[in-house]
C-alpha cells in the first residue's frame, strides 16, 4: 500500500499564532485511509518511546508529584462516593492514578524534546535539558490534566431527579480537583522567578480556559462547525498554550546562561504550535475512522470537513488529513533550520508519522 503527498511551497514568517495565514496544501493519493491507522499509531508510539530515551525522562511520571500529594489524595478520597453512579469523573481519576494519561504525557514530552532540540542548536557537545525545563514540562501536562478533569462536568438539566444529587456531587468534585491542579500550575510558574515565564504561563491558563468555554458554548448551541472555527478553538485549547510553554522552557534556559536568543525562541514556539495542531488533527482523524456513525460528531475536525450528509467517510478523512499535513509541512520547514542532531532526527520522524 503506497501513500504519496505533494506539498506546495510554504511561506514562513507570519504563521506563529496565525492559523489563517498561508499554508502548504497537501494532496493525498486515493487510498484506504482507515486501514493505515493501526500501523501509523504503532510507529508513532515507538517514536515516543525513543524520544523519552532521548530526553532522559519517562514522561508518564510527569505530574505525579502533584497527583500523589497528600492534598490530592484527600480530595480523591471523596470521589469514592461516586462509584456506581456512572459519573465520568470516576473514569478520569482512575486513568490518572493508573498512569494512563493518553495524550497528556505527549505534551510534556514535546516540551522536553523541544528543549533538547534548542540545546543542540546552541552546542552539540553538552546539549542537556536543565531541571527548570523539566519543571515546565510538568506544568504543561498538569494544565491539560486540570482542564480534562473540568471536562467531566455534566449538564444537570439533562439528568433525572434520581441522579441529580450524584451529578451535583460529581460536578463539585470535578471543579475542585481541576481547580486544585490548575492552581499548582500557577504556583509552579511563580516559583520560576522569571517574569516573562510567569506571564506566558498565565496567558496559557487563560487561553485554555477561553478555549474550553468556547468549545462548550459551541457544542451547546448546535451551530455549523467550520474548519476556521475548529482552528480558532484548537488554537486556544492546545496550540497557543503549548507555544507559550515552549517559550517558557527556552526562557528558563536563557535566564541561566544569560544568552537571550529571540530567533531561537520564535522557532521553538512555531514548532510547538504547528506540531500541536498536527497531533490534534491526527488523533481526531484516527478516532473518527473507528467510531460508529452516530458518535462521529464528537471528532471536531472531521465534522468540520463534512460539508454534506452524503459525503463519504474517505472523503472527509482525506480533507482532514490535508489540514494535518499542512501543519506538518509548516513545522518541518522550521525544523529544517536547526543543525543536525539526534533530537532533530527524532522530531522529524514524529512529524512524518502524523501524516495520514
Amino acid at each position: 500500500m503506497s501513500f504519496s503527498f505533494r506539498f506546495l511551497p510554504v511561506v514562513r514568517g507570519a504563521n506563529i499564532g496565525n492559523p489563517t495565514g498561508t499554508h502548504a496544501r497537501a494532496f493525498l493519493a486515493p487510498s484506504q485511509h482507515i486501514s493505515i491507522f493501526p500501523l501509523k499509531r504503532k510507529f508513532h508510539m515507538k517514536l515516543i518511546k525513543q524520544a523519552e530515551v532521548e530526553v532522559g525522562y519517562p514522561t508518564s511520571l510527569v505530574g505525579l508529584r502533584c497527583l500523589l500529594s497528600d492534598e490530592f489524595s484527600t480530595i480523591v478520597g471523596h470521589v469514592r462516593q461516586l462509584v456506581g453512579t456512572g459519573h465520568p469523573l470516576i473514569e478520569m481519576v482512575r486513568k490518572l492514578l493508573a498512569g494512563d494519561r493518553n495524550g497528556f504525557q505527549t505534551n510534556g514530552l514535546l516540551i522536553l524534546l523541544l528543549s533538547k532540540l534548542a540545546a543542540s542548536s546552541v552546542t552539540q557537545h553538552s546539549a542537556e535539558i536543565i531541571s527548570a525545563q523539566r519543571d515546565i514540562a510538568e506544568l504543561t501536562e498538569m494544565l491539560f490534566i486540570g482542564y480534562s478533569v473540568h471536562s467531566t462536568i455534566q449538564n444537570q438539566s439533562s439528568v433525572s431527579e434520581e441522579s441529580l444529587k450524584n451529578v451535583q456531587t460529581g460536578n463539585k468534585l470535578a471543579i475542585l480537583i481541576g481547580d486544585y491542579i490548575l492552581a499548582k500550575v500557577s504556583v509552579g510558574a511563580a516559583k520560576t522567578n522569571i517574569p516573562l515565564v510567569v506571564e506566558h504561563i498565565s496567558h496559557a491558563v487563560g487561553e485554555a480556559a477561553e478555549g474550553q468555554y468556547l468549545k462548550w458554548r459551541f457544542s451547546s448551541e448546535n451551530e455549523r462547525l467550520t474548519v476556521e472555527r475548529w482552528t480558532h478553538i484548537s488554537k486556544l485549547c492546545v496550540a497557543s498554550p503549548m507555544m507559550r510553554f515552549a517559550r517558557s522552557a527556552i526562557l528558563t534556559s536563557q535566564a541561566i546562561t544569560c544568552s537571550p536568543d529571540k530567533s531561537l525562541e520564535d522557532a521553538i514556539a512555531n514548532l510547538a504550535y504547528h506540531t500541536s495542531l498536527a497531533n490534534m488533527s491526527f488523533m481526531e482523524i484516527k478516532e473518527y475512522s473507528k467510531l460508529r456513525r452516530d458518535d462521529r460528531s464528537r471528532m471536531w475536525l472531521p465534522t468540520a470537513c463534512r460539508t454534506s450528509p452524503h459525503q463519504s467517510v474517505d472523503d472527509v478523512i482525506e480533507q482532514a488529513a490535508a489540514i494535518c499535513a499542512d501543519h506538518v509541512s509548516l513545522a518541518s520547514v522550521t525544523l529544517s533550520t536547526f543543525p543536525e542532531s539526534q533530537s532533530k532526527k527524532l522530531f522529524s520522524q514524529m512529524l512524518q508519522s502524523l501524516i495520514c
